[in-house]
């Protein structure tokens, strides 16, 4: 005989588990994460780590090595309100923390001292200027080695089919060279 239901609390302890390992998958390598939150601090990290949940809220990123932000990594966090990169190799002064809110305008730089107070449209072309937009030397030969592969794969691929074109053409005018002494004898 079995209960109305028998399978409820296997069932919530499935789903708990499931909802438990999904918070700890997502969660960056030595980064520790609860809630809507990843906390980087101190870890020597030298890039954005690549595995930062979607939904994250706040970012803290203080006293690593990150030289650069990629603007295309953080776009994809459009639940950010809280970005802390104090500490950091950005570049002189551009170790700063971000309170977002849900409109641009809303947006204040609380650091680097310079920067505290002002909204983020007054700052904002310098910081995409000074830490977002600098394309640095890797990424010049990334783009390089793209446009070469490119190039050679045209290259390659127009070779082919001009040989391709010969061989037909070879093929076709001696399959018709045949037919034609078959017609003769």
């Amino acid at each position: 005989m079995s209960l109305p239901g028998g399978h409820q609390p296997l069932s919530l302890m499935f789903l708990l588990g499931l909802g438990l390992a999904s918070e700890t998958i997502n969660c960056p390598g030595r980064c520790s994460c609860q809630y809507l939150e990843v906390n980087c601090t101190g870890q020597q990290l030298q890039e954005l780590p690549v595995t930062i949940p979607l939904d994250t809220r706040q970012l803290i990123l203080a006293a690593n090595k990150i030289s650069y932000l990629p603007a295309v990594e953080l776009s994809f966090l459009a639940d950010l309100v809280y970005l802390d990169c104090r500490e950091n190799l950005l570049g002189d002064g551009l170790d700063f923390t971000l309170r977002i809110g849900k409109r641009a305008e809303n947006i204040t730089c609380y650091m680097p001292e310079g920067l505290r107070g002002l909204k983020m449209p007054a700052v904002e072309a310098q910081l995409q200027l000074d830490c977002l937009i600098q394309l640095h030397k890797q990424d010049y030969i990334f783009l390089c080695l793209v446009g070469f592969c490119i190039f050679s794969a045209g290259t390659v691929a127009a070779w082919l089919a001009g040989i391709c074109a010969v061989i037909d053409e070879l093929h076709t005018a001696k399959g018709e060279e045949d037919e034609e002494e078959d017609t003769t004898t």
